[in-house]
């Protein structure tokens, strides 16, 4: 290698550096300041693991930026009485959720060097599971239990039935649900033309998905609205909504809004948005912002959003050396990210779901034992919500770099989650309302919507075109890759 291109590369990793140091020192999240530690020690040594543990989002592969984690908490028991080691459960490849990663090549290091200062000791309480008040909130791993368990089966690890108890993790009462009913100044639901006004397509094709949501409708109508609107996302939010389901005002104005109030307010809201300019960017990423922003304004009833929104695990595994089971609650978030798997095959959302929920191979610290073997960890979801997004992992990385995975996924107009839920017994049968798809690569491409109208015929929405395609048409567009899919609760 020639002097220039060491100097360059030095330059380089100097470079990536200092951003990620920048990025730790103004992160208010707790857990993406210990990531991007992570990515610093690791960029610092200069270690490199296999680019094949990585996945990434198309706008975190064009911009190079660390995007936040989600479905992606490292998993821990408590324990008092020593120090914790972080990381002793690591997520293999497979589970990366989100397409979310570092795009600079580097993963985080070995967390099994990096010990946790030691637990605070405090009295023993009856355990049970933690309610999550926001997103990025952490909750401490607990076993759940109760007086009187009511012990589900899950499938075989290792030939022996894994017992869970669910007593404590009922569901939610009526009074934080909210109605999937649309309001009286909503006489029909529509599907309706949305302006692009340069390369916003990731807009509007998620915002043409999300408007047709009764329940968002429903739960954004309760934000307390301010008397002069302001730079208020949440208002102008609400009035693009309330405008494209009743016609009342200007609609293109009401969305033009929108977009002016985002770029005013994106960078330093929270959860903020840094792509404010006509520019391509990730319709997943741009969903995580609009949930997170309406789930913090205010009058919106928390209870009711999480209900309708938000999705959390709770995963369990069992030591074989000791018998000790182990139970814990992972943080929430508003979609589902699943791998594509088989990577050989025609992959089902059936194979992607089994494979997101069951991970092998696993090398996890016993609380019991103390040792650190591979295991078998079994996910399944708390309660699943009123309206399921499903996020496919397109985006992911290969030993030649990252790359678009265009591979069809089979995925029905009918969805049961029962198998995949903490219990099966649980309503949880879903109706498609809405696909979001995508065309082109990494760099470039377009975005288009698929909703459900009225009268249950499949429109197509393309920016302000829309039309009507046939049932089949949805699930296999022509030309374009399903990317999101919403379901909703029946």
């Amino acid at each position: 290698m020639s002097q220039h291109a060491l100097a360059y590369s030095r330059h380089v990793r100097k470079r990536k550096l200092q951003d990620t140091l920048e990025s730790f020192i103004s992160s208010p999240c707790r857990s993406c300041r210990r990531r991007l530690l992570f990515s610093y020690i690791h960029q610092k040594r200069g270690l490199r693991p296999p680019p094949s543990s990585m996945v990434l989002t198309r706008s975190m592969a064009r911009k190079d930026v660390s995007p936040s984690v989600e479905n992606n908490a490292i998993s821990t028991s408590k324990s008092p009485s020593r120090k914790r080691k972080l990381g002793e459960e690591a997520t293999p490849p497979a589970k990366k959720p989100a397409g979310k990663a570092l795009t600079n090549g580097h993963a985080p290091t070995d967390p099994a060097s990096i010990p946790l200062p030691p637990s605070p000791k405090a009295k023993p309480k009856a355990a049970q599971a933690p309610a999550l008040k926001s997103l990025h909130e952490k909750p401490e791993a607990t076993t759940i239990a109760a007086k009187s368990p009511q012990l589900l089966t899950s499938p075989k690890i290792n030939g022996t039935n894994l017992k869970v108890s669910v007593a404590a993790t009922a569901s939610p009462g009526n009074g934080n649900r909210v109605t999937k009913v649309w309001p009286a100044s909503v006489e029909k639901p529509k599907v309706r033309g949305l302006d692009n006004p340069s390369q916003w397509c990731y807009r509007r094709s998620l915002q043409q998905a999300l408007f047709c949501v009764p329940q968002f409708f429903n739960v954004l109508d309760k934000h307390t609205k301010h008397t002069n609107n302001g730079n208020c996302v949440s208002c102008a939010l609400a009035q693009s909504v309330q405008s494209y389901q009743t016609g009342a005002g200007d609609l293109r104005g009401k969305v033009s809004n929108l977009d002016n109030v985002i770029k005013a307010t994106g960078r330093k809201s929270d959860p903020s948005w840094k792509s404010v300019g006509h520019s391509q960017d990730d319709s997943h990423d741009f969903l995580q912002y609009l949930l997170g922003t309406a789930e913090k304004a205010a009058g919106v009833p928390k209870a009711q959003f999480r209900n309708s929104f938000h999705v959390a695990h709770q995963s369990m595994w069992e030591c074989q050396r000791c018998g000790k089971k182990h139970t814990h609650v992972d943080p929430a978030s508003y979609s589902l990210s699943l791998p594509i798997f088989p990577p050989k095959g025609r992959p089902t959302l059936a194979s992607c779901m089994d494979r997101y929920q069951r991970q092998d191979n696993l090398t996890i610290r016993c609380d019991g034992c103390q040792k650190n073997i591979p295991r078998t960890r079994i996910s399944r979801i708390q309660h699943p919500p009123e309206a399921l997004f499903i996020h496919l992992m397109r985006f992911e990385w290969t030993t030649r770099g990252p790359k678009k995975n265009s591979k069809p996924v089979d995925f029905p107009e009918h969805l049961d989650l029962s198998k995949w839920c903490l219990d099966p017994k649980e309503a949880a049968k879903y109706k498609l309302q809405a696909v979001v798809a995508h065309a082109g690569s990494l760099k470039f491409g377009h975005y288009k919507a698929y909703v459900r109208d009225a009268e249950g015929q499949v429109r197509e929405a393309n920016d302000e075109t829309i039309s009507k395609v046939s049932s089949d048409e949805w699930r296999k567009p022509r030309g374009f890759d399903p990317y999101i899919l919403l379901y909703l609760k029946q």
